[in-house]
């Protein structure tokens, strides 16, 4: 079985009562969380394809720079489409710059990277 990821990091994910998913503060390429270390609260919102039809119980570690920082454990159910995984407000701190990982596994499988979020420094201001 061979299963692909699209994952998204943000800030906050919120659930409507219709189903539908709103990402706030969506990272389109890196965190630049300003001076080191740094706290934040992060979300990943995950489409996992490549399952077989039925539930799933998952495992998500984050490791941010070198370091394990959180999991969390859960179920998905897929029917005829991927399994979506909503994962909001892991508490994390950023010792260094580098990148975070989101590494997943599927029922007692081997863990996948799922998704990767480089953390850089901010630009400094041209003189």
């Amino acid at each position: 079985m061979t299963l692909s990821f699209e994952t998204i990091f943000c800030d906050d994910i919120r659930q409507e009562a219709n189903g539908k998913y709103m990402l706030v503060g969506v990272y389109p390429i890196d965190l630049v969380p300003g001076p080191l270390p740094a706290t934040f609260s992060l979300s990943m919102f995950v489409k996992v394809r490549g399952l077989i039809a039925g539930e799933h119980r998952f495992k998500a570690e984050l490791f941010a720079p070198g370091e394990f920082k959180a999991s969390v454990e859960g179920e998905g159910k897929n029917e005829e489409g991927p399994v979506i995984l909503a994962m909001p407000g892991l508490a994390i701190t950023v010792q260094r710059y580098g990148q975070i990982e989101l590494r997943i596994s599927f029922d007692d499988g081997p863990f996948e990277i799922a998704g990767i979020l480089p953390v850089a420094p901010s630009a400094s201001p041209s003189a």
